[in-house]
């Protein structure tokens, strides 16, 4: 029933009335607009995305390079012997200017000294004895090591001692009591294990420029026991290791220059210090070796830093995504820097590519 007036009815049907809920759509322009812009981003995410995957590639070559090197110098403290790091020249990547990249490295380590046998300098009868001794290297020099077979079987298995001829093994003969330092040690330039006579013939080269004196003098020596001699066995790869391998394109540089700057001023060389020098490079000119005190030693230990440049080989060679990694031979610190390509306006070189390397508070010491 009508409660009152019209109005009033009305009024009430309206106060009770559930309100509609209207929302505006999108218009077609919208959509378009909307559409395009995704389109926009998409292409922009593909120009840039790889770029920046690139230059993550990058940092993570120089991270790995540096994990590599410090795996190796905790594992030098932890064993107390001399453990390392070996690059490996990539012969299928040397650039047009003949300059050595590296994209594999191995871990090394030296086997302790090694004892055995009775020296002398009088050959047994049926050992042949090259000749003409004009090998190179090679001083005409030989002793023979009774009782002991140091070929250890010859190939295909690894010598005890080594000769040149093989690039893994290169050791020394150190004669502890006849000679004085340094012309107590001898590179082994050759052997040949003789069944009959019992042991094992040994040539000699010179060492570090030195001559052998004892060897020289003519007067032959006998029976030199195990405990006045002793051979010294270079760096070698660790057995089961794997092969560590940088990712794809990204490569140790041993190239000192950055083109087009020339000789890079500010720093030292961006390579190994071992390669600073004219060949005939050291046995040890590729190889980062730590001592059971976490220094640096062998022939990249003079001079102060080794310093590797890491980049993306399919970019040339004055690309700015490139990275330093030190180490400072003295405290065996291991640092990443970034190479500084800041060009001079002027001359068109580059102001110092080593510059963020000599900060005082990243100097390792």
């Amino acid at each position: 029933m009508p409660t009152g007036s019209k109005a009033q009815d009305e009024g009430t049907t309206d106060m009770t009335r559930t309100p509609r809920n209207t929302r505006r759509g999108f218009t077609l322009l919208e959509l378009l607009v909307v559409m395009a812009l995704i389109m926009v981003l998409a292409s922009l995410a593909l120009v840039f995305s790889p770029r920046m995957a690139e230059d993550q590639r990058s940092v993570r070559a120089a991270d790995m390079t540096a994990g590599w090197l410090l795996v190796a110098k905790h594992r030098a403290v932890r064993d107390q012997q001399a453990r390392g790091v070996r690059l490996v020249p990539s012969q299928d990547m040397l650039n047009n200017s003949g300059n050595t990249w590296v994209k594999e490295m191995v871990y090394i380590e030296r086997p302790v000294d090694y004892r055995g046998g009775t020296l002398t300098t009088t050959i047994p009868a049926g050992v042949t004895v090259p000749a003409p001794w004009n090998l190179p290297q090679y001083k005409g020099s030989a002793v023979f090591i009774t009782g002991k077979d140091l070929t250890n079987g010859g190939p295909p298995n690894q010598p005890i001692v080594g000769d040149v001829a093989n690039y893994q093994m290169r050791d020394y003969l150190v004669l502890d009591k006849l000679e004085p330092i340094p012309y107590n040690t001898h590179l082994i330039y050759q052997e040949t294990y003789y069944p009959a006579a019992g042991g094992t013939l040994l040539l000699l080269a010179n060492s570090a420029g030195t001559l052998p004196s004892v060897f020289n003098s003519g007067v032959p020596f006998n029976g030199l026991a195990s405990t006045e001699f002793r051979f010294v066995r270079s760096a070698r790869p660790m057995a089961g290791e794997p092969v560590l391998q940088l990712p794809r394109d990204m490569i140790v540089d041993l190239n000192p220059n950055i083109a087009p700057s020339g000789p890079a001023p500010g720093g030292g060389p961006s390579f190994l210090s071992a390669l600073s020098n004219p060949p005939p490079f050291p046995v040890d000119a590729y190889d980062i070796m730590f001592n059971p005190g976490g220094q640096v030693i062998g022939s990249n230990a003079l001079n102060g830093k080794i310093i590797l440049r890491v980049r993306n080989s399919s970019r040339p060679s004055t690309d700015g995504d490139q990275l330093y990694v030190v180490v400072y031979t003295a405290s065996g610190l291991i640092a990443t820097h970034p190479v500084n390509m800041t060009v001079n306006g002027g001359t068109g070189t580059l102001l110092s590519p080593y510059s963020f390397l000599l900060d005082g508070n990243s100097s390792g010491f």
